[in-house]
């Protein structure tokens, strides 16, 4: 029988009679630190070198950069410090402090420069590498996810000490990881606010403005001063068709064409020379025959944001305010920035002159942050107009603020070309849901390490204070605290960052508002942030999470699910729906992205089952893929962790409990599940896998040896010895080379022969005809060389007898095919 490839694996000994199957003509019963290909080759695994030396009870984590630049790093992490580490070298590039306590829960998710780890007992924390300097720090939400929404049964009391801080009283009925509270807890307390209105009189908005030229080297402002520049003017000619008495004169319609009947736009300049140019018409008689010069333009408005020296700040040639963004900004702030998170509206009325801009700012009410031009209303010369100006900010809560740009122009006076105290033009902000988030603190004792003192912060960034007390039925914890717990997982899905699955809340995730990853802030917007939890029969944690298109994956221990938008377009509130697409659990340990399939452990970690779209049922299916090798998982205690190798073939390895490792050459397009084992003397606790530019790519393992612990590193190119100097031994062990039907012949038909892809040291190889008594290959030339050699012969083994081959030393040995 044939026996010309591998690429079944290494197959469980409930197999070793199925002659039946295809599988068992491609495969082995024992596969030991070997590589195997997918097109059935075999050849030794490298050494495991030393790389640096390991810290207890830790974990390896990747960082890629960027992979074009052959950027990437090795994250070793305990529980209480981390640290960055060249893969190259070894070299320690930084070190934090952390508070994991211990790393078996440890997740983590890389999103850009970002590495988010998450922890069932530690809030979530970011690694990030800006400008090649590292940081370590917790995750900062921009608005956190709550444990609650919406009326709460016992409502809470909120007071106001007489020093402007709060103390918050919680209600007896509550139960007791809701009345619990540790240092930095965050509590939100939801009440509407009233209508805001912003408006200024003319006399007072005026008072104090700067009339002012071009900017010049003598030029000098304080911080808050208030400029106004004539803009460019134009004049227009007219002639009296028809004279207008006084009484027709109507207030606010002072231009020439507000009367066609009365006035004609003059075809030639000539005799216009010697009138003075008029800013409009007034309220007097005028004459058939008479002619007009008017001559109309705009107060440009500017308001000095910080200090302006005309000898230090001017430049040469940059004459108008407009120019210095960093000294002045363009217009007259009217009343205060209004907080809002809803409607607002700009209402005007009357005859007036000029523009007004309505601007929101997301990083305070200052006039010197950055502002946001919402909409602008522009009453023009000779066509007064009042357009209404309407907005939303539902979105997120932000300042919105009035500003008048310019005015008419009229002689040169201010004043009479700005709409009388009469206006009523002004910003409108409706009422909104204004969310109070009050960090609960503690004041500890620095001999005893006992809280002395207790109290609230209001930390929201835009505050809404008051008096007295309020009652508020709106009100919840933050989802993330050491009374709940915090997110086991993390993942990225539709430009959403998603965290899932705490102590309070197993069936829960929380996604962030879309292409804003640290703002959790839910709505009715289609990028408003969502919050669902899993119906299902039981109350079993989500273990895994990965992002596969347009869909969300996820397993429980019992069930698994997937999270899409549906027939829709795009993931929102109104759009999100969660189907169960099978029943065979998982085992807390992170899924893995297998090229194009995700690949789990079922409950117990002792079986992996490929978890992807069947076109023929038209759903999400669950393959077990250790059905031919149940043996391999299963009797190394099962799996702990794993990585994949995707260069130069896909490869999946795992750590198992027992200290060695299983791996998976895999293609799902080929349906290839080859199962083969590495061991080495000493317990592998951790593995990872980083690339290697166009090369393949690097394996690196924590290890737990004799003389200590290791960080140790398989590449591509290195000898074949373990920790420079440990010998281990690869170790073949086929199925039976006869058939069940063959067994009649009582004899073999042919010698057992072994195709190698390059000459072979003989020495150091060892042969068997039952895999349990070992000879040295015993040759007269000291190499084997490439092609078909003679492995045993006929005369040594019977219809039932398996061939072993096993390989020592530092030498490399690559079989292409095995017959007999």
């Amino acid at each position: 029988m044939k026996r010309i490839s591998f690429n079944a694996g290494e197959l469980s000994p409930e197999l070793l009679q199925r002659s039946d199957l295809d599988a068992f003509h491609r495969g082995a019963s024992t596969l030991i630190n070997w590589d195997v290909s997918q097109m059935g080759g075999i050849r030794r695994r490298r050494g495991m070198l030393p790389f640096a030396e390991a810290w207890e009870r830790s974990r390896l984590v990747p960082y890629i950069y960027s992979n074009s630049g052959n950027e990437r790093f090795l994250i070793e992490v305990s529980g209480d410090a981390l640290r960055v580490l060249s893969p190259d070298s070894g070299e320690e590039l930084a070190r934090f402090d952390a508070e994991f306590g211990e790393v078996e829960s440890l997740r983590w998710k890389q999103v850009n420069n970002l590495l988010l780890f998450t922890h069932p007992a530690c809030p979530p924390h970011v690694l990030k590498r800006e400008n090649s300097q590292w940081k370590f720090e917790p995750f900062s939400f921009k608005a956190h996810p709550w444990r609650h929404t919406g009326y709460r049964d016992d409502p809470i009391l909120i007071l106001t000490q007489a020093d402007g801080s709060y103390s918050v009283v919680l209600p007896d009925s509550l139960p007791d990881a809701e009345r619990s509270m540790e240092s930095g807890d965050i509590l939100r307390a939801s009440f509407y606010t009233e209508q805001q209105e912003a408006f200024s009189y003319r006399s007072s908005l005026l008072a104090g403005v700067r009339k002012t030229e071009l900017l010049s080297p003598t030029s000098s402002f304080a911080s808050g001063a208030r400029l106004a520049l004539r803009g460019d003017s134009s004049l227009a000619y007219y002639v009296c068709i028809k004279d207008l008495e006084a009484g027709s004169f109507i207030n606010g319609l002072n231009a020439p064409e507000n009367y066609p009947d009365n006035f004609l736009k003059a075809e030639s300049t000539d005799g216009f020379d010697a009138l003075t140019p008029i800013s409009g018409l007034s309220e007097r008689n005028y004459t058939k025959n008479e002619k007009l010069v008017l001559e109309s333009g705009y107060w440009e408005y500017f308001t000095c944001i910080r200090a302006f020296s005309g000898a230090d700040d001017y430049v040469e040639g940059v004459v108008s305010p407009a120019d210095y963004p960093g000294h002045f900004v363009r217009g007259l702030p009217i009343g205060e920035a209004l907080p809002c998170k809803g409607n607002w509206e700009f209402y005007c009325s009357g005859g007036w002159y000029g523009s007004y801009e309505v601007r929101r700012s997301y990083d305070g009410p200052g006039l010197d942050r950055e502002w946001e031009t919402r909409g602008s209303s522009f009453s023009r010369l000779g066509a007064a107009s009042n357009t209404l100006i309407t907005g939303t900010e539902s979105g997120e809560e932000c300042h919105v603020r009035l500003f008048l740009t310019r005015s008419k122009y009229v002689d040169d006076s201010l004043e009479n070309g700005f709409p009388d105290d009469t206006c009523s033009n002004k910003l409108v902000v409706s009422s909104y849901k204004h969310d109070m988030l009050l960090k609960y603190t503690e004041t500890m004792d620095e001999d005893t390490d006992v809280p002395v003192a207790s109290g609230w912060q209001y930390v929201s960034p835009i505050k809404h204070g008051f008096t007295g007390r309020r009652e508020v039925i709106d009100w919840s914890w933050c989802a993330f605290r050491p009374a709940y717990g915090y997110p086991i997982l993390a993942e990225i899905f539709g430009q959403r960052l998603v965290f899932a699955s705490t102590a309070a809340q197993p069936q829960s995730l929380w996604m962030s508002k879309t292409d804003d990853l640290n703002n959790f802030d839910t709505g009715t917007q289609d990028d408003s942030a969502l919050a669902l939890t899993l119906s299902t029969t039981s109350q079993n944690g989500i273990c895994w999470l990965m992002a596969h298109s347009f869909r969300l994956l996820l397993g429980t221990a019992d069930a698994e699910y997937i999270i899409s938008s549906g027939n829709a377009t795009s993931l929102t509130h109104a759009t999100v729906r969660v189907e169960n697409h099978g029943y065979v659990g998982s085992a807390p340990v992170p899924a893995i992205m297998a090229v194009d399939k995700v690949l789990y452990c079922e409950r117990g970690g002792g079986r992996l089952y490929q978890y992807g779209y069947d076109f023929q049922s038209d759903s999400y299916v669950s393959r077990d893929i250790t059905v031919f090798a149940d043996h391999i998982l299963a009797q190394g205690g099962g799996v702990t962790g794993g990585t994949i190798l995707r260069k130069p073939e896909a490869r999946a390895v795992f750590t198992l409990k027992d200290g060695t490792l299983a791996l998976m050459t895999y293609s799902s397009m080929h349906e290839v599940h080859c199962w083969h084992r590495y061991e080495t003397a000493g317990k592998i606790t951790s593995v990872v896998s980083l690339p290697n530019g166009t090369d393949s790519d690097s394996l690196f393992l924590a290890v737990d040896r004799e003389e200590g612990r290791y960080l140790e590193v398989i590449r591509d190119d290195d000898v074949y010895v373990d920790h420079d100097r440990l010998d281990y031994t690869s170790t073949l062990i086929t199925n039976a080379l006869t058939s069940v039907e063959a067994k009649v012949q009582k004899a073999p038909v042919a010698t057992v022969q072994v195709c190698l892809a390059g000459e072979t040291l003989v020495d150091g190889v060892e042969v068997s005809c039952d895999g349990m008594c070992w000879d040295k290959l015993d040759r007269n030339d000291r190499t084997l060389p490439p092609g078909w050699n003679n492995l045993i012969t006929s005369g040594h083994w019977d219809y039932e007898t398996v061939v072993g081959l096993r390989v020592r030393g530092d030498r490399p040995l690559r079989l292409l095919a095995l017959q007999g």
